[in-house]
């Protein structure tokens, strides 16, 4: 029996999927606070496509890739396409945690939204050919890249920043980003395998977890005007990854 597939419960599905943490005090947003709270919600947007990405391979639900698709086209449209651009240099380090000195930094090529997209409907396609509900499937993406996804009243075009950078086996990459404590913060990140990313303030660690792809959510503490967060990448595989750091 071909089982009948529920766009809304993918979209409900997402709650369970993804932790977000408590925001700032509800409020009249207004200069850089709205625009960082805006951006903040594209991080967490994107964060939240991987994420069902992973629950569509997991599972084997070839509509989740779909919603997965879908979730990066709404971004695409927020966005207009228009990213900025995340130029940190990090401290790389070796297997032992010791500082490499002039160790190299490979920038790698960024996936397109489009791209990105495209991957995800690609890999329902394969799924639904197994399940032999292919058309099932083909009608979902169909109706997902066809949607005029609603902007709402963000006006001007532009979206997080972010980077992609590859991650040599058992390397280390440890990044310092400075923070307006006035702002909401928020980071995602994603890679080619799971990877563990941490971020800690001081002693203070906010998270530090294996995974594939994540995101995090928070209001600074107004203790100073901007403080420096310890953004941690480690690769505790024997082959190199490829990872991507999105922030608001």
């Amino acid at each position: 029996m071909i089982r009948k597939m529920s766009w809304l419960g993918l979209v409900a599905l997402l709650g369970a999927v993804v932790l977000v943490l408590p925001s700032a005090a509800e409020g009249p947003k207004t200069g850089d606070a709205a625009k960082q709270e805006t951006h903040a919600n594209d991080v967490e947007l994107m964060a939240q496509a991987y994420q069902l990405a992973e629950v569509a391979d997991k599972q084997k639900l070839p509509e989740a890739y779909v919603a997965a698709g879908s979730l990066v086209l709404k971004f695409k449209a927020l966005t207009k396409g228009e990213l900025g651009k995340l130029d940190l240099k990090p401290e790389v380090r070796d297997a032992n945690d010791k500082p490499v000195k002039g160790a190299r930094v490979e920038t790698a090529k960024a996936e397109s939204l489009d791209d990105i997209a495209q991957g995800f409907f690609d890999s329902a396609a394969g799924l639904a050919a197994e399940q032999q509900i292919a058309d099932d499937v083909k009608a979902l993406t169909k109706a997902a890249k066809a949607r005029k996804y609603d902007t709402g009243a963000r006006g001007a075009s532009g979206g997080p920043r972010t980077m992609t950078r590859g991650l040599g086996a058992r390397q280390t990459h440890v990044y310092s980003i400075p923070v307006d404590v006035f702002a909401i913060f928020a980071i995602g990140f994603q890679s080619s395998a799971p990877t563990r990313c941490k971020m800690q303030y001081g002693d203070y660690v906010h998270f530090n977890q294996t995974v594939r792809s994540g995101n995090y959510t928070f209001k600074p503490k107004p203790t100073a005007p901007v403080k420096v967060y310890t953004i941690t990448v480690h690769n505790g595989e024997n082959f190199p990854v490829t990872y991507r750091l999105w922030t608001n």
